[in-house]
C-alpha cells in the first residue's frame, strides 16, 4: 500500500519539476552555443577580426571553422575525464557551480578576444563546462526525481538544449545586419544567462540525497529528501524511499568491489555498452554538426 501512495501526481511534485527544470537549464548553453558559433561565422563583423580580405571580401579558412568546432570536443572530453574524480568527492552542486564559473571564464575570453589563440582558448574552457552540465545535470535529475516521473524530468535535456538553440539562432538573425563587432559579441554576452540562472538557482535548493548517503550522511540526506518530495508523500513512504536508496548503494558498491572495467564489454553488460555507443553515435550521424558547424556564407 504505502508504494502506491509514492506515484503521486505531477502538481503534487511541481517543487521538483521547477528543480529539474533549474537543473537541466545549464544544458542551454550547449544548445545557444552551437546554434549562434555557427552563425558567427557567417558574420562580418566576426570575419573582420578572425578572417580574412581577398578581392571577393571577408572569408574564414576551413582549418579555423574545424578548430572552433573540434575544440570545443577536446574540451569535453577533458572534462569528462574528470568528472568521475569530482562526483565522488564533491557533489552535485559543487560540480555544476564549477561548471558555471568554467563557462563565466569561457564566454568571457570569447568575448573580449581579438585572436584565434584566444577564441581556441575559450572554446576548450567551455567545453569543459559543457561536459559537467551535461553529466552532472543528468545525474542530478535522476537522483532527485521520483521514479514514476524520472523519464519525464529527464527529458528536460532535450527541452533546454532545443530551446536555447531556437533562441540562439533568433538572436543571431537579429545582430546579423551589425558591421561592428557587436553582431557577434551581443550573441555571445547573451549565452552568460544560463549559467548565471542556474548558478544563482542552485543556492536554494538542497544536494542530491543519493550523494549525501553515499558520503554517509543519512540525517542530511532525509532532510534533503523530505524537502525534495514537499508534501507528495506521507512519512511511512518517504521512509521507505529513503531505506531503497540505503539499500540499493549498499547492493552497488558489493558489486563494485569485484567489477573492472572490462566488465562494460563481457556478457549482458557488452549490449548495454553498444546500445549506449549506439544512441550517440546515430545523434552525430545525422550530420547535424557538420551543417551547423560549417555554415555556408557569403562575403557581401
Amino acid at each position: 500500500m504505502v508504494k502506491a501512495t509514492r506515484e503521486s501526481t505531477v502538481w503534487k511534485n511541481k517543487r521538483v519539476l521547477l528543480c529539474c527544470f533549474l537543473i537541466a537549464f545549464g544544458n542551454g548553453q550547449y544548445g545557444f552555443d552551437t546554434a549562434v558559433i555557427g552563425g558567427l561565422q557567417a558574420m562580418p563583423g566576426f570575419l573582420e577580426v578572425f578572417g580574412f580580405h581577398t578581392a571577393a571580401g571577408w572569408e574564414i579558412s576551413t582549418k579555423v571553422q574545424q578548430l572552433i568546432t573540434s575544440l570545443l570536443t577536446v574540451g569535453s572530453i577533458a572534462g569528462c575525464l574528470t568528472t568521475g574524480y569530482f562526483a565522488q568527492y564533491f557533489g552535485r552542486k559543487p560540480a555544476l557551480w564549477f561548471g558555471c564559473v568554467a563557462g563565466f571564464v569561457a564566454n568571457a575570453i570569447q568575448l573580449g578576444t581579438t585572436n584565434l589563440a584566444g577564441l581556441y582558448i575559450g572554446r576548450i574552457i567551455l567545453g569543459i563546462s559543457n561536459a559537467y552540465f551535461i553529466t552532472f545535470a543528468q545525474t542530478f535529475i535522476s537522483e532527485v526525481a521520483p521514479h514514476h516521473l524520472r523519464a519525464m524530468l529527464i527529458a528536460f535535456f532535450g527541452i533546454t538544449v532545443s530551446g536555447a538553440t531556437v533562441i540562439g539562432n533568433v538572436i543571431d538573425y537579429l545582430t546579423k545586419g551589425m558591421l561592428s563587432k557587436l553582431a557577434y559579441r551581443i550573441p555571445l554576452a547573451c549565452n552568460f544567462f544560463f549559467p548565471l540562472i542556474l548558478l544563482v538557482g542552485l543556492f536554494f535548493i538542497p544536494e542530491s540525497p543519493r550523494w549525501l548517503l553515499l558520503q554517509k550522511r543519512q540525517d542530511e540526506a532525509r532532510k534533503s529528501l523530505t524537502w525534495y518530495r514537499g508534501h507528495s508523500l506521507p512519512g511511512d513512504a518517504l521512509e521507505e524511499e529513503l531505506i531503497e536508496m540505503e539499500r540499493g548503494i549498499a547492493e552497488e558498491q558489493e558489486l563494485a568491489k569485484g567489477a573492472s572495467v572490462l566488465d562494460l564489454f563481457r556478457g549482458t553488460n557488452l549490449r548495454r555498452t553498444l546500445v549506449c555507443w549506439a544512441a550517440v553515435a546515430c545523434h552525430a550521424a545525422t550530420g547535424v554538426f557538420v551543417v551547423i558547424s560549417f555554415n555556408p556564407y557569403s562575403p557581401h
